[in-house]
């Protein structure tokens, strides 16, 4: 998922694992300041290190049953990319609410919304959610610090996030733990798997997840630059696009989206592995990331860009491109980074680098 601006490179690992050594002897941070709405500095994350977690730089010895290579699908023929096409580039969509927890001072990463349409952000060095409902009221926070069952830790940074299965369940990538967690839908805990390595079923920094209609869980490790896909249960079942990050999508046919950091291609692969098909986002999409990916109920893909100096999220622009990867809007000047989409279609929810905010923007209908 970095500094803010991710860094996203294989270097990257060194400086994840710096960080949690010095959390681990600093304590917490005082929260980060807000800057423009535009330029935003990284900024300074520390945190406790969770009883028992590691932050050693490689894995060693045998962490679990599961300690080959994780595996990658077969390989298939490379399908031609796809040419987005150009669109004019429309006004910035129009600002509806900005919400902050009650601090003001906490800064949110990757939203999601639960069955009951309430907006969840992940609270950047808290070990907590913020919880909010569609107009932007503050309802609670949740979530313990630690890592027994059912306690989470983030690694310092926007690493954590939570998708919901159809049945109210959701599952929360537990950064720091090294794993996945499952609740039932009164946010009791289920089940766990995980742990620190490069195994099939091990992780070293887990971070965005999804889910699919058929309650599959889908998580990206930001060290190992690919996707995992598990079973509802946590049986591991294979890996997908080595070299992608930062986000993992899945359509709603439960097909996997991930963005190709040597390419800058979107992929999109079938449930089995396959690569279905490559959309070319350069010349649209800023070098040297999307910053996020969703797909909408009517299988349209939505991607955030932004640039970046080494220190800065710079605004650049959110775009949709339709079901056949062609360009339908581009809306240029958009301070977004990760973002979700209302289950109504007419809202775009949506953080910032190291803004203490979430943010809410009305799309406007065809």
């Amino acid at each position: 998922m970095r500094t803010f601006g991710r860094a996203g490179q294989p270097g990257k690992v060194l400086l994840v694992a710096l960080v949690a050594l010095v959390a681990g002897c600093t304590g917490v941070s005082s929260p980060p300041v807000a800057t423009s709405p535009t330029a935003v500095v990284t900024p300074a994350q520390d945190s406790t290190s969770p009883p028992e977690a590691s932050p050693t730089l490689r894995p060693t010895g045998t962490a679990s049953a599961s300690t080959a290579a994780p595996r990658s699908p077969t390989a298939h023929p490379a399908p031609l990319p796809i040419d987005p096409g150009s669109v004019d580039p429309e006004p910035p969509l129009e600002l509806v609410w900005e919400a902050t927890d009650p601090s003001g001072e906490t800064v949110p990463f990757h939203p999601a919304i639960d069955l009951e349409g309430r907006i969840w952000v992940g609270a950047m060095g808290e070990n907590r959610f913020l919880i909010f409902d569609r107009e932007g009221e503050f309802i609670e926070s949740w979530g313990t610090a630690g890592s027994e069952q059912g306690q989470i830790w983030f690694m310092p940074g926007p690493f954590g996030g939570v998708a919901f299965a159809n049945d109210g369940s959701f599952y929360v990538s537990d950064s720091a733990n090294r794993r996945v967690q499952k609740f039932d839908r009164d946010r009791e805990f289920v089940t766990a798997w995980g742990s620190f390595g490069t195994g099939d079923d091990q992780f070293l920094l887990p971070n965005e997840i999804a889910i699919d209609a058929e309650g599959n869980v889908y998580v990206h490790d930001d060290e190992l630059f690919l996707t995992k896909m598990f079973t509802s249960d946590g049986q591991f079942v294979r890996t997908f696009a080595e070299g992608s990050g930062p986000f993992v999508s899945v359509t709603p046919d439960g097909h996997v989206l991930a963005h190709m950091w040597d390419t800058n291609f979107l992929h999109e692969y079938a449930s089995d592995g396959s690569l279905l098909r490559a959309v070319d986002l350069n010349g649209l999409v800023a070098v040297p990331r999307a910053a996020g990916v969703v797909v909408d109920d009517d299988g349209n893909i939505w991607i955030s860009s932004v640039t970046e100096d080494g220190r800065h999220d710079i605004a650049d622009k959110v775009i949709q491109l339709n079901e056949h990867g062609k360009l339908g809007h581009r809306w240029d000047g958009m301070a977004v980074t990760q973002f979700v989409i209302d289950p109504a279609g007419d809202r775009l929810y949506a953080v910032f680098g190291a803004q203490p905010t979430l943010f809410a923007y009305t799309i406007p209908g065809d």
